[in-house]
């Protein structure tokens, strides 16, 4: 009986035709292990070949990644979550009254904050307001939202205006700033990275606010909890628009954990001293309650932006 080669001409049976691929002889190999010379080409793929698609797909998955990380993508995948961060405005506005009140459990320590969907609220200076600047777990407050799953952070802060034209009642954002107290997680190596503030989310905030939200300002923190003197007004007002006690140590730990910080600061006063101007505690929280109204219409703007309305 005839085999199945001989009846069909199959390759390697017929027509003086070598099997070169798997299972071939040490006989018939060629040069440097190829096909034996004379044989028609190799189909399979080259290292080469396989060398530049393995780059390609490489490419494409970092490109993937890198829009993903920008925020480029969050509109369609929906890949972004938000926490708000602000001061003691918090405690006087009603929109947060029926958000679920928690308290998360850090390796830096407890963090008070509220909670309604995909969304979060973390008063910085604690559940009753009262933690000084200077005083603030920053490390802790970052590694909950980062621990909580939240990519976003939108950042609230109370500041005064080193410029005249910037007047208590603007409300700012921040793409820079100006720190001597750096915040970092890292206690035993060096941090080598230049900080910035992402603001990925600014304009879509401004496009449809009530007011309007000046924007590339810079930011210089002081110490605090005190104002600062006349004569630190004097001197920082060349450094930057506007001055507080907070943003550069939340946007320093943002950056380390890999969370998009976005900055909008609203003036309360003017610096101490400033157009012959002094700042008082008094003046300061009579301010605070006068923006009280601009604040709401902002965090309603917010939720209605970033989320189903509430």
């Amino acid at each position: 009986m005839s085999s199945r080669s001989e009846k069909t001409g199959a390759p390697g049976a017929a027509a003086g035709k070598v099997k070169y691929g798997k299972g071939r002889s040490d006989a018939n190999r060629g040069p440097n292990n190829g096909p034996p010379e004379g044989a028609p080409p190799d189909r399979r793929f080259r290292p080469s070949t396989r060398l530049a698609l393995w780059e390609a797909w490489s490419y494409l998955l970092e490109t993937i990644s890198f829009w993903v990380h920008s925020g480029a993508l969050c509109g369609s995948l929906n890949c972004m979550r938000i926490a708000f961060i602000s001061g003691t405005s918090i405690l006087k506005s009603g929109i947060f009254t029926d958000w679920n009140l928690e308290e998360i459990t850090t390796e830096y320590g407890s963090v008070p904050l509220r909670r309604k969907g995909e969304f979060m609220i973390l008063n910085r200076h604690g559940r009753d307001g009262v933690t000084p600047p200077h005083a603030i777990n920053h490390r802790a407050n970052i590694r909950a939202v980062a621990d909580l799953g939240f990519t976003d952070i939108i950042s609230l802060n109370s500041v005064g205006s080193l410029q005249e034209d910037l007047p208590p009642g603007t409300c700012v954002s921040c793409s820079d700033y100006f720190c001597l107290q750096p915040a970092t997680f890292s206690d035993e190596v060096g941090v080598y990275e230049a900080p910035h503030v992402a603001n990925n989310l600014i304009a879509a905030i401004c496009e449809g606010a009530d007011f309007p939200i000046q924007t590339g300002k810079t930011y210089v923190q002081m110490l605090g909890p005190r104002f600062e003197t006349p004569a630190e007004i004097r001197v920082v007002r060349h450094w930057g628009d506007v001055v507080g006690m907070t943003m550069a140590s939340e946007a320093d730990l943002s950056r380390e954990l890999g969370l998009r910080y976005n900055s909008l600061c609203m003036i309360d006063n003017y610096g101490n001293g400033l157009g012959g101007t002094a700042i008082s505690g008094d003046d300061f929280r009579a301010h605070v309650a006068g923006n009280q109204r601009k604040v709401d219409s902002l965090f309603k703007h917010l939720l209605a932006l970033f989320g189903p309305s509430t």
